[in-house]
């Protein structure tokens, strides 16, 4: 019997590390995980880690995931059912899905993940939810076991749960409609993502409820006012200053972090293509900055209205906005009293 003990400390990572290392060790043909929630960011994590390792397309991957008070990200589910030999179920999904705030009669609070080689295998047991706080950020403790025996009665308590849990494309639409509910996004339930950085008591910072809003919503709309012309005098510029903290929108979590700092990356559509790698910083001048696809000839953001659909995990389509639909973005925003001032006093808001 092998077994390795771990007790992360906060932004260590280790806990993803952890997976990696046991998903190494196995090369499994089958990964099994059963979790509480799962979250845009911590599915973007882990599969930025197993899909670059040897074996993962190949690899059968079932995701056994709770609902449990509209905690999972619906686009986070649609992306694990979309990896390749992927599918996701949902514990006691048909009655959680239907009821008002997916509120349920059994508590689904595991955080297993099992990974099934044919000769080796191992499972990590413990505390970290799928979700970018659980894998990275958060304290946490986990076992790594590496003895068949004793998984193989973990392996029969997950088959047990998948062959009762409901498929995902089953309930898939009522969970969305909950989820995407205004009940919901003006007043989401508390998540482990949602820690408080220690900034927010220092000036006007995002509320604790506004970065659950900025979490839970689809849709964020900006006034771009003028952009700094980063590109030079004469050419557009393509830097979109953003409130502190709006990155929790774009699936970052709102740490504390030093002027200028590399917070993550995410692919924008704009006009049907796709343009990967756009950084989002944290500038020297206390705001996030996103660098947009560059503008095309004749066209600006000055002045505009933008628009951010997430239509995938760290994927987002940009529209700019006529007349019409900045005052029915607004109006969507006001519903869920999601409309947000920059000192500036540029609007912006989310829905």
């Amino acid at each position: 019997m092998s077994t390795r003990l771990l007790a992360t400390h906060a932004n260590d990572r280790r806990y993803l590390e952890l997976i990696q290392s046991a998903y190494e060790q196995t090369k499994p043909e089958r990964v099994c995980a059963a979790v509480a929630y799962a979250t845009h960011s911590g599915v973007a994590d882990l599969d930025d880690v197993l899909s670059s390792l040897p074996g993962w397309r190949k690899a059968k991957k079932q995701w056994l995931i709770g609902i449990d008070f509209c905690r999972s990200d619906p686009l986070a589910l649609a992306h694990l059912s979309s990896l390749p030999k992927s599918s996701v179920r949902i514990f006691d999904g048909e009655f959680v899905a239907t009821r008002n705030g997916c509120v349920p009669r059994h508590s689904f609070h595991p955080k297993a993940y099992l990974l099934l080689g044919s000769s080796k295998s191992a499972a990590v047991v413990g505390s970290g939810n799928l979700s970018r706080t659980g894998l990275q950020f958060g304290v946490e403790a986990a076992a790594l076991v590496r003895n068949n025996s004793a998984i193989a009665d973990m392996k029969t308590w997950f088959r047990g749960q998948w062959r009762d849990a409901t498929p995902l494309q089953n309930i898939e639409a009522p969970y969305k409609g909950q989820y995407e509910s205004a009940a919901n996004r003006s007043h989401p339930q508390a998540s482990e993502e949602d820690a408080l950085p220690e900034s927010a008591t220092k000036g006007p910072q995002l509320k604790p409820h506004e970065l659950r809003k900025l979490r839970v919503c689809g849709h964020l709309w900006i006034e771009a006012g003028k952009v700094t012309p980063n590109r030079g005098p004469k050419l557009p510029g393509n830097q979109l200053m953003m409130k502190r903290n709006t990155r929790v929108f774009f699936g970052f979590p709102a740490t504390d972090r030093p002027p200028n700092f590399a917070i993550g990356e995410v692919t924008i559509e704009l006009g049907g293509q796709r343009v990967p790698g756009r950084p989002l910083r944290f500038g020297d001048n206390s705001m996030d900055v996103l660098t947009l696809p560059v503008p095309e000839e004749g066209e600006a953001y000055d002045q505009e209205t933008l628009h951010f659909e997430q239509i995938g995990v760290r994927l987002f389509r940009l529209t700019i906005g006529s007349q019409h639909k900045i005052r029915l973005w607004k109006r969507r925003s006001k519903t869920i009293e999601g409309v947000f001032r920059m000192r500036s006093g540029r609007q912006w808001g989310v829905y």
